[in-house]
């Protein structure tokens, strides 16, 4: 069975696949936590994020969206 200990990997791999992508839009790395990765632009977030509690099989979730005054 696949626990969210064999996730671990989900923040760098999120890094490094999203990362250069997202900074060829001006976005960089804020955040990096066990199963979210946020990126952010000015006010503009963007977050990668999966429950653990849909481990083995999780989905991706993609939050996007402004915090303005920041």
């Amino acid at each position: 069975m696949v626990t969210s200990a064999r996730l671990s990997f989900f923040p760098d791999v999120t890094e490094e696949v999203a990362g250069p992508h997202m900074a060829r839009y001006g976005f960089a790395p804020i955040s990096k936590a066990a199963s979210e990765v946020t990126f952010a632009r000015d006010d503009q977030r963007v977050s990668f994020a999966y429950y653990a509690e849909d481990v083995p099989s999780p989905g991706i979730a993609i939050d996007i969206g402004a915090q303005p005054g920041l």
